[in-house]
């Protein structure tokens, strides 16, 4: 079973603010605290004696956190092998651009 969650938050306690969190919940294998450690490393494998075909991660996992990283956000995991995994995606819903003075070339007209 995969379910999928979106919230739209304001986070007091967290330094991104108000944030777009998209979780993705299954109920599979699980993952190991110890191969957690390495999930978001680029063609990572792991002794899952549960995974018959696929036991790693390939490029997907690391390039979808550097992607979340450049836009400020984060990919994490929670997981328990024989239970399941849920990713979590957090983004700002402020853009993270640098600041322009006002009547600087590019600046946008207020």
């Amino acid at each position: 079973t995969i379910t999928l969650t979106v919230t739209v938050k304001r986070a007091e306690d967290d330094e991104l603010g108000s944030v777009l969190e998209i979780a993705v919940t299954d109920t599979g294998v699980g993952i190991s605290s110890e191969d957690q450690r390495q999930l978001f490393d680029r063609f990572t494998r792991f002794r899952n004696p549960l995974v018959t075909t696929t036991s790693g991660t390939g490029l997907g996992l690391p390039i979808s956190a550097e992607y979340a990283r450049l836009h400020g956000g984060t990919v994490t995991v929670k997981s328990d092998v024989g239970v399941g995994s849920t990713f979590t995606l957090r983004l700002p819903l402020v853009a993270h651009l640098p600041a322009v003075e006002p009547g600087a070339r590019g600046a946008l007209a207020t």
